[in-house]
């Protein structure tokens, strides 16, 4: 697994549109269509024609989870969006090419500048996570793969067969969630902030459509 995936998957995303999001046919297109890019050095499993199936369908469903509840919502919903000033930065506040390494200490830079990562959104966070869950899928998978080539035993290797099915499963998963935050900041309005250029305090409005809601982004 290596940063190709991820160029892919940006490719996929790149058309234009006026839409407010992607919608769930959006989504299946991003994820299905970047996975049919792969190369032919990426693990056959990933791209057989049934994971490139799976693998679309799941990249709508972190939109499909929405409304399971306030503590659920509350916590994950602004990990589908960071808004963006004129000047790159989130609410104004902190450089996107500056994040925190953990998003405590991004949350922590936010308030101080009288924000917080729920309500300036934490997609790069969302991305970085799913990226880093897929590196260690793989490295699993890897193992796995070598532990039944080297098993001494029968009984070793269908153990380690077992496995390297069940990391499979896994990691599909993994990947189809995960390209749904890549799609996501594909989506312009998902990663601006709507403002007045040069003006000292930003008040305009940026439309969200998590359930068709309206959020300002202020930030001074």
């Amino acid at each position: 697994m290596d940063s190709r995936i991820l160029a892919l998957v940006l490719v996929a995303a790149g058309w234009p549109g006026q839409a407010l999001a992607w919608g769930a046919t959006g989504h299946e297109w991003i994820s299905g269509i970047a996975i049919e890019k792969l190369p032919d050095d990426a693990p056959a499993f990933v791209r057989s024609p049934e994971a490139i199936s799976e693998i679309a369908l799941m990249g709508r469903e972190l939109d499909r989870s929405k409304g399971a509840g306030e503590t659920h919502d509350k916590e994950r919903d602004p990990g589908h969006y960071v808004d963006l000033t004129d000047d790159g930065k989130v609410m104004g506040i902190v450089p996107l090419d500056k994040l925190p390494v953990t998003r405590e200490a991004y949350d922590t830079w936010l308030r101080a500048g009288g924000s917080t990562q729920y309500r300036a959104g934490y997609l790069p966070y969302s991305m970085v996570d799913g990226w880093q869950q897929l590196v260690k899928d793989f490295a699993y998978w890897r193992a796995a793969v070598k532990g039944a080539e080297t098993a001494a035993t029968p009984e070793e290797r269908a153990w380690f067969e077992a496995d390297r099915q069940l990391r499979e499963k896994l990691t599909l998963r993994d990947i189809g969630i995960w390209s749904h935050y890549v799609g996501d900041a594909s989506q312009p309005l998902h990663v601006w902030c709507t403002s007045t250029a040069g003006a000292t305090t930003r008040t305009r409005p940026a439309t969200r459509t998590a359930r068709g809601s309206t959020r300002a982004c202020l930030a001074s």
